[in-house]
């Protein structure tokens, strides 16, 4: 039985039967043009793969933060910080040290906390970010079952809430 050649190299491909240790036994035979679409396509399907995996990682965080990235960002000493802070988040995170950005309103403070974020993700930590008034209506959902609401919160790595200071008028609050 003749085996199929490559369209690319005309070299064989598929199984071919060997008569070995006094058996017929079949062995399978890929040109190198095959092999190499084969891992092409393993690569794709791991890049897919990990773009999915980090889609489910950014749904905790809003849609309005996700282009928020340190490329994009000014080289300044708040910048460096927040940068380091992501360098270091394995240490940062055993030792339970968090990072409080404060100032007036317009001075990059959300788009610095979405930089952390979005770095973050891409590393493969889970990450919440939202405002202080969406969250609030979160836990509202819960009614009277908070330690719902705090076994949901417990699979974020990190969470990061914007506008803490926007005061709403809740029991939560």
């Amino acid at each position: 039985e003749e085996m199929e050649t490559c369209p690319k190299c005309g070299k064989p491909n598929g199984f071919r039967t060997v008569h070995m240790f006094g058996r017929d036994v079949e062995i399978k035979q890929w040109c190198e043009c095959v092999q190499n679409d084969w891992l092409k396509e393993a690569s794709e399907l791991e890049k897919v793969k990990e773009e999915t995996r980090i889609r489910q990682l950014q749904s905790g965080v809003g849609a309005e933060y996700r282009e928020y990235t340190f490329e994009t960002a000014t080289d300044n000493t708040y910048t460096r910080i927040a940068k380091r802070y992501c360098e270091k988040w394995q240490e940062m995170h055993s030792d339970n040290i968090g990072l409080i950005l404060c100032g007036s309103p317009g001075t990059g403070k959300t788009f610095l906390a979405g930089c952390i974020a979005n770095r973050l993700l891409h590393e493969h930590v889970p990450v919440l970010m939202d405002n202080f008034p969406k969250i609030i209506s979160r836990l509202q959902t819960f009614g009277d079952s908070v330690n719902d609401f705090c076994r949901e919160m417990d699979y974020y790595e990190l969470v990061i809430i914007d506008d803490l200071g926007v005061e709403r008028d809740t029991a939560y609050a």
